[in-house]
């Protein structure tokens, strides 16, 4: 039975009718007949608690919780990161800043960049600082540099502030020119309300379980920029193996394949907890973490044809399609609760381009889909193995 909340208008004539009733005689219909403003007041007041409960019932659901802060009692919370921290998954992850290491050229020895220095990107318009002090002793030095402002506040804070290898920065006291030589901390942006549901979700649908399939997730995608995890049983008795899947805007990379930095920040959340403390990973596992591996798929459509712009049906298409591998994703028994998503099959291509081309009035004779040279009928990823389009062509 669904649960409606009523309009004031219907409330209010609810109750004068059932006033009409008890008193045997029709009410007024003056607009200002004291019953009718007495019913006008109590139903502002009964909207009010119908409102106020659905809120509160659904704060006693994860998925739907609100994610800004609310009021009660003079109390300010938001509810969902409320469930968050009493699940154990804690607050969302916030934004870092950016680290790398820059190559100054000495002309003068024995000076000593010291720790502060300001430098300035034109690039991104963020401002970094040197991060220690640095003799000049050598033809050239490596000097480490942390973002510190940005043009929109956040204090450096970001994905914005991650310059790629060969970026130049200006020293703001000198004006002199230097290159960014090595990344050493990417830079994450905070964790958006999307992902952070997405691992309550997850948390409440698969508690910790003293070192099982869903710990290694929940350890995983605790990492800044992380937002999937994949973990197996390794070959050898006694080992583990993690593939971890990193967001575009942390990683830099399309297909999310994560930074270094980020491997080893997955390998060290699963080892160490919250206060530092080796607490995590089981005594008798030995972990080793890898990045996810992207898999192309082309696909080939025959004889499309539509009565309208064929282009604007062949980016549907080509949207759709993407859609569809994008979310084709490894399948972990014990740890998965949705539906499989790990085979990509022809019959399920031709579905995605037939729902589009049907849409659009048109036809086509048929879909081919091949990997690595061969054709696919019925293609099931593997361990850390994820789906990507490669190449869309039409004869």
């Amino acid at each position: 039975m669904a649960i409606v909340t009523p309009t004031t208008t219907q409330i209010s004539d609810n109750i004068v009718a059932q006033l009409e009733a008890s008193i045997g005689q029709s009410v007024p219909l003056l607009p200002r007949a004291f019953i009718r403003v007495l019913a006008k007041a109590i139903a502002g007041v009964f909207v009010i608690l119908y409102k106020y409960g659905g809120f509160v019932g659904l704060m006693q659901l994860v998925k739907y919780a609100p994610y800004s802060e609310t009021t009660i009692n003079g109390r300010t919370f938001s509810p969902l990161i409320e469930w968050g921290v009493l699940s154990g998954i804690g607050y969302p992850s916030t934004a870092t800043r950016a680290q790398m290491q820059i190559t100054i050229p000495v002309s003068v020895g024995g000076e000593t960049i010291q720790a502060g220095e300001t430098l300035y990107s034109a690039d991104n318009g963020y401002t970094y600082a040197t991060t220690s002090a640095v003799v000049l002793s050598t033809p050239s030095v490596v000097v480490n540099i942390r973002a510190i402002g940005d043009p929109n506040g956040t204090g450096g804070k970001g994905t914005d502030g991650n310059l790629p290898i060969g970026s130049a920065l200006k020293f703001t006291n000198t004006g002199a020119e230097v290159l960014v030589a090595a990344e050493v901390t990417v830079a994450a942006d905070a964790e958006s309300e999307a992902l952070y549901r997405q691992r309550v979700v997850s948390r409440f649908s698969a508690p910790p379980q003293g070192g099982a399939y869903s710990d290694y997730r929940i350890w995983a995608t605790s990492v800044a920029g992380i937002s999937n995890a994949y973990p197996y049983t390794g070959n050898t008795p006694g080992t583990v193996s993690v593939y971890a899947e990193a967001t575009v805007a942390s990683s830099g990379s399309t297909d999310g394949i994560p930074t270094s930095g980020q491997l080893e920040a997955v390998a060290a959340a699963i080892e160490l907890d919250d206060e530092g403390l080796a607490s995590r990973r089981p005594i008798g596992s030995l972990v080793t973490v890898y990045p996810i591996a992207r898999t192309a798929f082309n696909v080939t459509v025959t004889g499309l044809d539509v009565p309208g712009s064929l282009s604007d049906v062949q980016d549907q298409i080509s949207a759709a399609i993407f859609t569809y591998f994008a979310n084709r994703a490894p399948y972990i028994i014990g740890l998965d609760t949705q539906g499989r998503s790990d085979r990509v099959t022809t019959t399920a291509v031709g579905g995605v381009v037939d729902d589009v081309v049907a849409a659009a009035n048109g036809i086509f004779t048929s879909v081919s889909v091949t990997q690595g040279g061969s054709g696919v009928t019925v293609y099931t990823l593997g361990q850390g193995e994820k789906a990507k389009l490669g190449t869309l062509t039409y004869v």
